[in-house]
C-alpha cells in the first residue's frame, strides 16, 4: 500500500544549491541538516545542471558560476 500512495501521489526531493561555487547536494530526508549534505560538482549538460541554472538565476537575478 505504501508503494502504491508513493507511485500515485510522487516523491518529493529536496535539493541544495551552492551558486557562488557551482555545487549541488541531494538531502537523504527532509529533515536533514544543509551543513552536512553531501555536495557535488554541476556537471554540464544534466538535469542538475538545467535545475542549478533556473534555480540561481530565480533566486539570486543574475547568471550562476559556472564550473569549467
Amino acid at each position: 500500500m505504501d508503494r502504491r500512495t508513493e507511485i500515485t501521489n510522487g516523491s518529493r526531493m529536496k535539493e541544495l544549491f551552492d551558486c557562488k561555487r557551482g555545487l549541488l547536494g541531494i538531502f537523504r530526508s527532509e529533515d536533514d541538516d544543509p551543513a552536512k549534505t553531501l555536495t557535488i560538482p554541476v556537471r554540464p549538460n544534466t538535469r542538475g545542471d538545467r535545475n542549478y541554472r533556473a534555480v540561481c538565476y530565480r533566486v539570486m537575478h543574475e547568471l550562476p558560476y559556472e564550473p569549467k
